[in-house]
C-alpha cells in the first residue's frame, strides 16, 4: 500500500524529524469558491480588539455563500488552530449574518490566502508528557456578556488538540 501523501484532504509531507500537515489545496479552492484568489495577502487574522456583534451592519439577503464558507473554514482548523478564535466568532452569526459578519471571513480568507502553506507540524518525540494550557474572556460579548474561551492540548512538543 505504501506511504500516504493525501488523507481526506490534508496533505502529509513526512519530514525527518515529523510530519507536516497542510491544507494548501483545500485552501486554493476556498479562495476559487469565494472568488477571492485575487485578493491581496495580509499577515493578520484579526486584531486584539476584534468584536462582532449581531446588531452591527446590514443584514445580507442571501447568506449562503456565508455559511458555505464559515462551515469551510471549520474544517480548516485540522490543521490551523491560530484561526479557531476567529472562525468560533463568525461562526456566532451563521443565522443572522451581516455584512460585517461577511467582511470579517473575507479578511480570514486574505489570512489564508498568504499563509497557505502554514500547517500543523507533529514532531517525532521520545518524551510524551500531555499538558494543557487553556484561558478565558469573561463577559466578552457585547451582546449577551457570554465570555469566550479557548484550550489547547500538547502531547510532547506536538499540539494535539485545540478549541476556542
Amino acid at each position: 500500500m505504501g506511504q500516504f501523501h493525501h488523507f481526506l484532504g490534508i496533505e502529509v509531507i513526512r519530514q525527518s524529524t515529523g510530519l507536516h500537515l497542510t491544507q494548501t489545496k483545500y485552501i486554493e479552492d476556498l479562495l476559487t469558491k469565494t472568488r477571492m484568489i485575487g485578493a491581496t495577502p495580509i499577515a493578520i487574522s484579526c486584531f486584539t480588539s476584534f468584536q462582532l456583534s449581531q446588531y452591527d451592519g446590514t443584514l445580507l439577503e442571501n447568506a449562503t455563500m456565508y455559511r458555505s464558507t464559515v462551515g469551510a473554514l471549520q474544517y480548516l482548523t485540522i490543521s490551523r488552530p491560530e484561526i479557531a478564535f476567529v472562525i468560533s466568532k463568525v461562526n456566532q452569526f451563521i443565522h443572522k449574518s451581516t455584512d460585517l459578519h461577511w467582511k470579517a471571513s473575507k479578511r480570514l480568507l486574505r489570512y489564508l490566502k498568504g499563509t497557505m502553506h502554514y500547517g500543523l507540524f507533529i514532531t517525532l518525540a521520545s518524551q510524551l508528557d500531555l499538558v494543557a494550557y487553556s484561558d478565558v474572556d469573561w463577559a466578552s460579548n457585547p451582546d449577551d456578556r457570554k465570555s469566550t474561551s479557548g484550550c489547547c492540548i500538547y502531547l510532547g512538543s506536538s499540539l494535539v488538540s485545540w478549541g476556542a
